[in-house]
């Protein structure tokens, strides 16, 4: 009778419909190659017509060409991490594509969760997908929903997001903004914070006059040889219903200018920004390029205007693996899911799966 019941359970707990990775253990594919025992949890769908591992073939040919001048790590940004908004796959790919490339770092661009606990999860499951700390994120607008009701509320945020990241510097008490050393490839990353700022007992968006006096004296100030790769949520924005690009918010154009008049000794070689959930691409006055991404969240509620993205699909999740040629001054930002779109400025441009920029 015992062991009756136990199969008539088993066989229910098969038919129980399951959503997102946590739920969803028993949605599995094995790695083809049989020597490889790892089975990992992506969705079928992802291979058919081999669409991830013809991604990777692509990516792995990108840093093979580049060699030993070669940059490379995932750009993931605006997650929203709750259910309603994400199909929460992008771990599980990301998981997959590091062990079929070598990539070993993730940078996060902002709004990855509105709560505390909800971002300490996306995080956890980034570590867990790279197999390491090396996950590095700034602050969004969502990271600071309701954080006036806390003390130290820049710090709580930190510690939800950055508590990990052992190995950068940072550049104020509420440790904020941020810039870590990639010593080998002579390359430095800075993370600057567009949303962290405590005024009247509430919290705001704006870079800050403290925040460009660190940036141009310390984070810019590098030895001869150097790249220098910025990241932030938002300096440059994208307006949802007119597509028109515009600064944001106070104080962005105060870090456009440090950025377009840079004469230290290194090259900025780009601005990766988040925020405003499509892709578009400026040329700054001296050649930088400032690259906004789309997000990784799909749009349950409304129509997209930059790409379609439907869940159960490989439209589901947007994210870049982010290849960066030294020697040819080239960067390539191979889309994972959802396409992007190849425009500049006011123009939303073409869906592609790969965005080629120099600088």
């Amino acid at each position: 009778m015992h062991s009756y019941g136990i199969n008539i359970l088993l066989v229910l707990s098969l038919l129980i419909p399951c959503f997102g990775i946590f739920a969803c253990k028993e949605v599995s594919i094995e790695v083809d190659n049989p020597e490889e025992e790892e089975v990992f949890n992506v969705p079928h769908y992802y291979f058919e017509n081999n669409y991830l591992d013809n991604r990777i073939a692509v990516i792995n040919d990108a840093i093979k060409e580049c060699s030993d001048n070669c940059e490379a790590f995932f750009w993931i940004t605006d997650i929203h991490w709750e259910e309603k908004y994400n199909t929460r796959q992008a771990p599980v790919l990301i998981k997959y594509i590091a062990s079929k490339t070598g990539l070993d770092m993730i940078l996060n661009g902002g709004d990855t969760a509105d709560s505390k606990e909800v971002c300490e999860d996306a995080i956890e499951n980034l570590k867990e997908a790279i197999g390491s700390n090396k996950v590095y994120t700034v602050t969004g607008n969502h990271e600071i929903v309701n954080a006036s009701s806390y003390e130290n509320p820049f710090a709580r945020v930190a510690d939800a997001i950055r508590s990990h990241n052992t190995d950068v510097l940072f550049g104020d008490n509420d440790r904020s903004y941020f810039y870590f050393d990639n010593t080998e490839n002579k390359v430095r990353y800075v993370g600057l914070a567009s949303f962290g700022y405590y005024h009247d007992k509430k919290c705001d968006s704006c870079y800050t006059p403290e925040q460009l006096e660190w940036f141009t004296n310390t984070a810019l100030n590098v030895e001869p040889g150097w790249t220098i790769i910025i990241f932030t949520h938002s300096i440059y924005a994208v307006s949802c219903a007119t597509d028109i690009m515009y600064t944001s918010p106070v104080g962005a154009t105060d870090f456009i200018a440090a950025i377009d008049n840079y004469h230290g000794n290194g090259t900025i070689a780009c601005v990766l920004i988040g925020h405003t959930h499509r892709d578009r691409i400026h040329i700054g006055s001296t050649g930088v390029p400032y690259i906004i991404s789309a997000s990784d969240r799909y749009y349950p509620f409304q129509d997209d205007i930059n790409v379609s993205r439907v869940p159960g699909t490989i439209s589901e999740q947007h994210f870049e693996v982010f290849v960066m040629d030294k020697g040819k001054r080239e960067i390539k930002l191979f889309s994972i899911g959802a396409n992007a779109r190849d425009g500049y400025d006011n123009e939303p441009g073409e869906e592609v799966d790969v965005r080629v920029v120099n600088y």
